[in-house]
């Protein structure tokens, strides 16, 4: 198990008093220094959470599956494609995507199926494939 958080395991919690106050002093400090990586949640991360809430809202007030088009960076109604093609990779057992910027190679994104899981064949008549 991968403990990312080891180095602040002693630490006790702290209180912020005025959070959005201290938050948008954050943005504006690193605005005003002209460097993104001065924000204590970068800005690209901000864009993709407010974009997730918001599509969820639409959604579920329009009752609609709704899709961000990174290209056009709108949104538009979902077809099963998506669905359609994580269903295929996981059935050939491909690679995850990783996050841009991702570092550790498939450490901790790919999983190894226990040897229980690994059938002899497809279940006959309700038979396992192991079973006579």
């Amino acid at each position: 198990m991968c403990d990312v958080f080891s180095e602040h395991r002693d630490q006790a919690a702290t209180y912020i008093e005025k959070r959005t106050y201290v938050h948008f002093k954050n943005w504006i400090e690193a605005m005003l220094a002209g460097d993104p990586s001065r924000c204590n949640c970068e800005p690209k991360l901000g864009a993709a959470a407010v974009t997730t809430v918001i599509l969820g809202a639409r959604s579920y007030r329009e009752g609609k599956v709704l899709f961000f088009d990174e290209m056009t960076l709108t949104a538009r109604e979902a077809d099963s494609s998506w669905a359609d093609n994580w269903e295929k990779r996981s059935r050939e057992r491909g690679k995850p995507n990783h996050i841009p910027g991702w570092t550790a190679g498939d450490h901790g994104s790919l999983l190894a199926e226990p040897a229980y899981m690994n059938l002899a064949g497809p279940w006959v008549n309700g038979i396992a494939p192991d079973r006579s």
